[in-house]
């Protein structure tokens, strides 16, 4: 069902946070927030689309150079037209290497719709709900950064957040990251680990963060270009997470690196969506493709410091905020679909990952993890944060109790500094080699997706995943400091979350085995587990065509030639089956596989025996015509469709082509393998052509199928007989022609018809399928002719009179007066008609029996007569008339 959300959007929770209900505390004082002047939490002019399959594929062939649908006549190009559309784009563009899986999430559905702003959102959400392959209709709600600004210090060397001892009156020692623990005995940073930063655009030449910004893979979607503009939120927030430590200058990042040491910090992109334009005007946009953009070009972790703003002129509006943040609680199905819900299941999804959702061999983690700052309004809602695919940050101050402005409820998941004012804000890096502190949980967040970088620099590698990321970082926060009915999270710990887990290794699985399908291997195996019936956390599965490879290789060291997978029980208890399938694998080969079990911290067991198994050979796919294709003949005027089946036996993935035979075809293909061949006679010469389709597989195996046809000569249109004359007798009276009776087409066509009339004031004449229509209209003879057509143009003619007579009068004698010739018509028929003249003085001047009728009058010679009257004595069918005939 199609549905216009009038207020929101939706998403899948894919996270393991425990999220215990917590008493809702009152909102404490709330953070100084600039009102906006905004009239409403949604931005005007903007709206997402979810379409069909079907409608998405047709929108990207019809797509113009402008942005909207060159066909104006469709009913979503005349929605457009009605709302002054002025762009329709992919929300998510395409992303090229990375656009198989962009499609397989469905992502390439959703569209932005920009339109007249004066237009109601109610009109717009109407008139698109209603237009057929339109599964969800959604509004744009406005974002701001995640931050209050109520002063900027000058620069100290004092990141407390860091390492707080205490002595400060009124702070709690330890409320800290704790960090410095981590810097000395695991890891300072690995620019193996990338951080996506959505939010205004990072200094990418500043002096403390140059060296670990990737300006090249960084994109401005604000202002649509590949220049950042620096800005100070941004900037500040990539400081905190990867500011070169140890450089002699500046401030520290969290996984910023030891470049004293030669060891290089977690990497940055910059994903612009905060910017102004050239007259100051501030511009904010393409928040779900910057976080889609982080997972196709690196990042593992994207850090959002923003959030959706519902202050209204100065006032929070509680009822959007509940609204929006009651629909971001639901999954990303149905109506609750959602294009920024989609963009964060994509990035926890395919962060790290390659097409089929592996893990990249270089990648130090499977899927990412997107990080939400919850908010500076002090309440109890946080859209999107509150989304279940991301993780939601909360903000403390240096004294270890929730910061006056940081949003709350059971959704926040962690908490980290973010500053307080009242105490001390968050100092970091400010465009310009500057620097500066700031406050809000747009502060928090960054010390949480640094945190975050640390522990996949120290714990990543083949088989972590996005799972065991959030696990360490949701319990292994801080055990020394409650912030229990605070409902903003515990507070995030760096050395428990790289040290978090506990030996729990599972014993040797015996009764793994494998049986093969074309080039698709299925393993199953039992679950085992720990002396203490702990069951595996997962499982490592090497396999390989080199037994010995095979044989050796460890997750540390793989070797040679050895691929391994990582599976996770998932819930799964000991004892219950597991399942794991391979595509893709070589034709008519030997592969030998093992599975290795581990727990939470990837200790591992004994590998299990290795065994063998043969994959099968390679089947072409297979074309079934739907219908007979033998002796397929088509008359000038013939339309036929002949449709096709396309399967592969091995159920492979099939690429369907076609040779064109003439210009009589047009082709088209559906997502499930139905092929139209659609042959329009019309269109070519005739002869004999051959037209061929073409299915190959996913490996290069094709299969082809001619269609032979024939496209016969064209035979122009005969006349079978000459239309008769019409006398027509009473005005505004219809009769109609039956053109088959007077026309054929040798073909077996149905023709066409063209009539003209010599004299239009006479009748009317019209033509409709095969009836010719004539409606008199006064008194008079016109010539009617009749051109039959036939698709070809090919054409037969005829022409017949049309008299338009009283019905009273049953004959014409004229001219009168007359000077030479006078004219006698009688009937429709022709008839022996006796005309006598006769002057005034009784002498006969004319008298003889001619044919008359109406179309063939008799005629007088009167031009030797003397001007004066006469009396015509006109006799025919019985019938004797006469007329005073004046001679000029």
């Amino acid at each position: 069902m199609k549905k216009y959300l009038v207020t929101v959007l939706s998403a899948l929770a894919v996270f393991a946070c425990t999220k215990a209900p917590e008493e809702i505390l009152p909102p404490a004082e709330p953070a100084a927030v600039q009102a906006t002047g905004a009239e409403s939490p949604f931005v005007e002019g903007a709206v997402n689309l979810y379409l069909s399959e079907d409608m998405a594929l047709e929108l990207e062939r019809d797509l113009g150079a402008e942005n909207l649908p060159v066909t104006k006549s469709s009913p979503i190009g005349t929605a457009l037209s009605d709302l002054g559309a002025t762009s329709m784009h992919r929300v998510f563009p395409d992303a090229g290497e990375f656009e198989p899986r962009t499609r397989a999430e469905g992502l390439h559905r959703w569209y932005r719709v920009e339109y007249d702003r004066s237009v109601s959102r109610t009109k717009a959400g109407e008139t698109f709900s209603a237009l057929p392959g339109v599964i969800i209709c959604e509004p744009v709600l406005r974002a701001r950064i995640q931050t209050t600004l109520p002063f900027n210090d000058p620069l100290l060397p004092d990141q407390w957040a860091y390492y707080n001892d205490g002595s400060t009156k009124g702070w709690k020692a330890g409320c800290d990251l704790n960090v410095l623990p981590v810097w000395s005995g695991y890891t300072k940073g690995s620019p193996k680990v990338v951080v996506a930063v959505v939010d205004a655009g990072i200094d990418l030449n500043h002096e403390d963060l140059a060296a670990n910004v990737i300006s090249k893979e960084s994109h401005n979607f604000a202002a649509k270009s590949n220049k950042i503009t620096a800005g100070d939120h941004g900037t500040h927030v990539a400081g905190t997470i990867a500011a070169v430590n140890n450089n002699g200058i500046g401030v520290s990042g969290i996984a910023g690196g030891d470049v004293a040491a030669g060891q290089k910090g977690t990497r940055l992109i910059s994903c612009q969506v905060f910017d102004t334009d050239a007259e100051g005007n501030s511009l904010s946009s393409g928040f779900e493709e910057a976080i889609k953009w982080g997972a196709d070009h690196g990042a593992v972790i994207s850090n959002n410091s923003w959030g959706y703003d519902f202050n209204t002129d100065g006032k929070y509006d509680t009822e959007s905020a509940k609204e929006t943040h009651e629909f971001f609680d639901h999954p990303n199905t149905g109506s609750y679909t959602n294009a920024l819900k989609s963009a964060i299941d994509y990035f926890n999804k395919y962060a790290g990952c390659d097409n089929d959702g592996e893990q990249l061999p270089d990648s130090p983690m499977k899927g990412g993890v997107v990080f939400f700052a919850a908010g500076n309004d002090g309440k109890m809602y946080g859209p999107p944060a509150n989304y279940e695919g991301v993780v939601a940050v909360g903000a403390v101050g240096p004294t270890g109790t929730r910061a006056y402005y940081s949003n709350y409820g059971s959704w926040v998941d962690i908490a980290a500094p973010g500053g307080d004012a009242n105490y001390r804000q968050i100092l970091s890096t400010l465009p310009g080699n500057e620097y500066g502190y700031m406050q809000g949980t747009s502060m928090a967040c960054p010390h949480v997706s640094g945190v975050a970088a640390l522990v996949v620099a120290a714990c990543g590698g083949p088989g972590f995943t996005r799972e065991m990321l959030v696990e360490r970082i949701c319990k292994g926060y801080n055990q020394n400091i409650s912030l229990k009915g605070l409902q903003i999270g515990p507070l995030v710990d760096a050395m428990g979350a790289v040290s978090y887990g506990a030996k729990e290794i599972p014993s040797k699985v015996t009764d793994f085995s494998g049986e093969s399908e074309s080039n698709r291997i299925t393993y199953r195996w039992t679950v085992t587990g720990s002396k203490n019936k702990v069951p595996a956390y997962g499982y490592f599965l090497f396999y390989g065509t080199d037994k010995s490879a095979v044989q050796n290789a460890t997750n540390k060291k793989k070797g040679e030639g050895v691929k391994m997978k990582q599976v996770r029980t998932d819930g799964l208890s000991i004892g219950e089956k597991m399942e794991v399938r391979f595509s893709e694998l070589l034709f008519n080969t030997t592969y030998y596989a093992k599975v290795v079990g581990f727990d939470y911290s990837l200790n591992t067991s004994e590998a299990s025996s290795v065994i063998s198994v043969k994959t099968k050979p390679n089947n072409p796919p297979v074309i079934t015509p739907d219908q007979s294709i033998d002796n397929v003949r088509l008359r000038p005027f013939d339309v036929v469709n002949l449709t096709f089946s396309v399967s592969d036996p091995d159920n492979h993935s099939v690429t369907i082509e076609y040779e064109q035979g003439s210009a009589a075809e047009t082709f088209a293909t559906t997502s499930s393998g139905i092929c139209t061949l659609r042959l329009v006679a019309a269109n070519a010469e005739p002869g004999e052509y051959t037209a061929k389709i073409i299915a190959t597989d996913q490996y290069g195996l094709s299969a082809e199928l001619p269609v032979h046809y024939t496209l016969l000569e064209n035979q122009p249109p005969v006349k079978i007989q000459d239309i008769g004359d019409l006398l027509l007798t009473t005005l505004n009276e219809t009769v109609q022609l039956d053109m088959t009776q007077y026309f054929t087409d040798p073909d077996g066509e149905a023709l066409s018809y063209e009539v003209t009339a010599s004299d239009n004031s006479v009748v009317h004449p019209a033509s409709q399928d095969q009836t010719l229509y004539v409606t008199t209209l006064k008194y008079g003879l016109t010539t009617l002719n009749v051109k039959a057509f036939d698709a070809k143009r090919k054409s037969a003619e005829g022409s017949f009179r049309v008299l338009v007579r009283d019905a009273a009068v049953e004959y014409q004698a004229y001219p009168n007066p007359v000077e030479s010739t006078l004219y006698v018509a009688t009937g429709i028929q022709p008839e022996s008609t006796s005309i006598r003249i006769v002057s005034l003085t009784g002498v006969v001047v004319y008298e003889g029996t001619v044919t008359a009728s109406a179309f063939e009058p008799a005629t007088v010679n009167m031009s030797a007569c003397a001007p004066g009257r006469y009396t015509a004595i006109i006799s025919f069918g019985g019938k004797e008339f006469r007329q005073t005939i004046v001679k000029k």
